[in-house]
């Protein structure tokens, strides 16, 4: 849990700087501004909270190409992903693949943690089948 400290009292109307230990008004919950009379209010607070989080980078890049033609034009001649991704059992690998559309080559690396090989795999895209969206469902 974090701590909340009152910087700084100032009038909402007219920006006086106002005392911070002032007993306010009973009947009216403040006191007036000495200035202007407001009991409008502007309350700086400065919070400190301490927060830790884990940061993982993957990037996904591609690279359309006009001479490419094959199946739907939408989907680019070259595309590359690069990056740490979660696995099943909640361990951050990094993540190195192709797909290279023009010369029909899929290639995936994973890397362990201590940059050991995980799994690699490297074949023509046209024996890359049952994966993804591709994969049939489980029984």
């Amino acid at each position: 849990m974090g701590t909340a400290n009152i910087t700084g009292i100032t009038c909402n109307a007219c920006g006086t700087a106002l005392p911070t230990a002032r007993p306010d008004d009973p009947a009216t919950g403040r006191i007036p501004c000495r200035v202007c009379g407001s009991t409008s209010r502007n309350i700086a607070v400065e919070i400190h909270e301490v927060l830790t989080f884990e940061e993982h980078l993957d990037t996904h890049s591609k690279h359309p190409r006009p001479e490419y033609r094959g199946g739907s034009r939408s989907k680019p001649a070259l595309e590359r992903w690069a990056g740490e991704v979660s696995s099943r059992d909640g361990v951050w690998r990094v993540r190195l693949r192709l797909v290279d559309r023009l010369r029909g080559w899929y290639e995936e690396t994973v890397l362990n943690p201590d940059g050991t090989v995980r799994h690699h795999q490297a074949e023509p895209l046209k024996k890359h089948t049952g994966h993804g969206s591709d994969r049939k469902p489980r029984a």
